[in-house]
């Protein structure tokens, strides 16, 4: 009988050596691989990205390689923005939306072998933004200081709508590392409050508009 060979360790050197006389044999590995099963093939990074692209590849599925790489891009953005509004769904409080950022956003092919720091990012970033997202309910420390000084009118309600778009804002560019880079690449905390004042500026303008109408 022909040489048995373990593909998961064979080398250059063990495919020119096994001739058409030998017999390949693939040997049962004792535990899944990273890109075993489900996970096989995909090129999404984060969990809830590869939900949609999964969901989006039942419509029609990518061909080429580039088509593959370009929807696997922008399932993941869409995972994010996912991932951002289920941490500020109301019922959720900080640690809850914290966690819950964490698992969309967790990476699958790396299974337990998750980057610790970019854990920790997710998580502070859930939380940070769910409490951004509860700052606009009635009741809240927001509401209640504008309230005491602009009244209960459109003024009070405006303010609280550009605060919360402001906070979101300087949340996002906060916890961006490309925030806190000055343009020779170099890190700078002026370039990072200088970004994030005028990312926060943008988001409270857009939010303006946005929260007047959703709040009605």
């Amino acid at each position: 009988m022909g040489k048995e060979l373990n593909l998961s360790r064979m080398g250059a050197e063990d495919i020119v050596s096994s001739g058409s006389d030998n017999v390949v044999v693939i040997k049962a590995q004792e535990e899944l691989s990273r890109d075993s099963g489900f996970f096989s093939g995909r090129l999404e990074q984060t969990a809830a990205g590869m939900i949609i692209g999964a969901t989006r590849d039942i419509f029609g599925e990518a061909k080429t390689l580039e088509e593959k790489e370009k929807r696997a891009e922008t399932s993941d953005f869409l995972g994010h923005v996912v991932a951002d509004a289920v941490v500020m769904i109301p019922r959720f409080k900080a640690v809850k939306a914290g966690m819950a950022r964490t698992a969309l956003l967790a990476n699958p092919h790396d299974g337990l072998a998750q980057d610790p720091l970019d854990l920790g990012k997710n998580f502070l970033e859930g939380a940070a933004l769910n409490k951004v997202s509860r700052a606009v309910l009635p009741g809240s420390s927001l509401t209640g200081l504008t309230g005491r000084y602009l009244g209960d009118g459109l003024k009070a309600e405006a303010a609280t709508h550009m605060a919360a778009g402001f906070g979101f804002g300087a949340v996002k560019s906060g916890f961006d590392a490309r925030t806190w880079l000055d343009n020779q690449g170099n890190f700078s905390v002026g370039s990072g409050l200088e970004s994030m004042a005028k990312t926060g500026t943008a988001a409270a303008l857009i939010n303006l508009p946005a929260g007047m109408v959703g709040m009605r």
